[in-house]
């Protein structure tokens, strides 16, 4: 069986510190990413704005699937509409960039993997809003940025019934997440539902497309695999999809 070629997009650093990595800008992605594509039968390629900005086209003729993945800055307020608040870091160049190859693999239903940012940026792009921070703006919230490290579960989701998601996790519904965010959800986006929820203060973890055969927003960090049961169901629904897409396109 011929593996999928699952696109991951790049975190962008461009603060030119140069007691850093380096004075210039440059790519950045923890290798968990594509441990996990290729630990459930992937093939992770990375997608810098370089590759998919001058010839998008052949991008998408490549890749069988689309993850954006989590980073350290967030989604720009003027992308939905609102000035920064709080602590917002924008990230315009990576953004700008990402959405351009979200939209058009939607267009082609091309499957979608978005985590943390990646989440965040899918619902903006598809007309939806962000809290720019969730302690600010979500009465009686916890604090979603755990202290403890990202490998340890952290607080408890709960999947809505006969969501993807769901069908993903089996009979199970609740399940211990890690979380690292600061920013979630507000309004959803076009054709999205919220698919899972936090116990505690009813954020949403989860994101999914009713008119796509898989485009999901995981707001934890299932690559890191600290919940085992609904991070593998994840990355394996995901691989899976990919598959499916790529036969498709083979017999187009």
């Amino acid at each position: 069986m011929k593996k999928p070629i699952i696109g991951i997009t790049l975190d962008y650093i461009n603060d030119l510190d140069p007691a850093k990595y380096s004075e210039f800008p440059w790519y950045a992605l923890r290798q968990h990413y594509s441990q996990m594509v290729a630990k459930y039968e992937g093939i992770p390629i990375f997608l810098p704005f370089e590759s998919y900005c001058t010839d998008l086209d052949t991008v998408l003729d490549l890749i069988d699937g689309l993850l954006v993945p989590g980073g350290d800055m967030d989604v720009p307020p003027s992308m939905y509409g609102e000035e920064i608040l709080y602590d917002t870091i924008p990230c315009y160049e990576r953004c700008k960039n990402e959405k351009l190859i979200i939209m058009e693999s939607l267009k082609r239903n091309i499957p979608i993997l978005g985590i943390c940012h990646g989440m965040q940026l899918l619902n903006v792009s598809c007309g939806g809003t962000l809290y720019q921070n969730i302690k600010e703006q979500i009465p009686n919230a916890i604090n979603h940025k755990q202290k403890i490290p990202k490998t340890n579960p952290h607080h408890q989701i709960r999947l809505v019934h006969k969501s993807l998601l769901q069908k993903l996790a089996g009979e199970k519904s609740e399940f211990f997440v890690n979380s690292y965010h600061r920013q979630s959800v507000k309004d959803i986006g076009s054709d999205l539902i919220a698919t899972a929820f936090c116990e505690e203060d009813a954020v949403i973890e989860a994101i999914e497309s009713t008119k796509h055969d898989f485009v999901v927003g995981i707001e934890w960090h299932p690559e890191i695999e600290s919940s085992q049961d609904i991070d593998s169901a994840v990355f394996k629904g995901f691989i899976e999809a990919s598959i499916n897409f790529s036969k498709i396109k083979i017999n187009l």
